[in-house]
């Protein structure tokens, strides 16, 4: 395998914990973008969202989309990522595109097994509109989410079937 596989989604839909099972698999490397960044500016991405707002992650994203070899990986990206100074495009240029699928019902669900204070795009958001908050984001990156080459459905099922499912559709 020489081109990276991508893994896009929004938050929650298991691109991490996904992406190191797939890698391990292939034996390949596993890239987080989103920690990636974290290592460059030595501060977490909930920091450079607060002290530099998000045009300034964007930025830094599109930067390693751009300027980073991401050869033989399987590669995590932020949820935003693909709807960004034309991401989508240029990672579908770079490599194969996954789609993770998940509903904003099993995105909320996944989130509130995890620390919400740590999502920058979810501060603010009171835990009874966190589905609703979801469902509209969805709505306005499932344009860029489905110019996926694969889309996987996730829904309902474990990570073992999603890998299995994910390297079915690469061959």
């Amino acid at each position: 395998m020489k081109s990276p596989i991508f893994l896009i989604g929004y938050m929650a839909a298991g691109k991490s914990t996904i992406g190191k099972l797939l890698a391990s698999q292939l034996n390949v490397d596993f890239i987080d973008i989103d920690k990636l960044i974290e290592q460059k500016e030595n501060v977490s991405v909930d920091y450079i969202f607060e002290e530099h707002g998000e045009k300034y992650f964007r930025d830094a994203e599109a930067d390693f989309v751009l300027n980073h070899d991401f050869k033989n990986a399987v590669v995590s990206t932020g949820g935003g990522l693909p709807c960004f100074n034309d991401n989508m495009a240029k990672l579908v240029i770079q490599g194969e595109t996954v789609y993770l699928n998940a509903t904003a019902d099993t995105i909320s669900e996944r989130l509130l097994k995890t620390d919400l204070k740590t999502r920058p795009l979810l501060k603010g958001v009171a835990l009874d509109q966190l589905n609703k908050n979801i469902t509209e984001k969805l709505a306005e990156r499932s344009f860029y989410y489905e110019q996926a080459k694969h889309i996987i459905d996730t829904n309902g099922k474990t990570v073992n079937e999603i890998v299995e499912e994910i390297v079915a559709s690469l061959t």
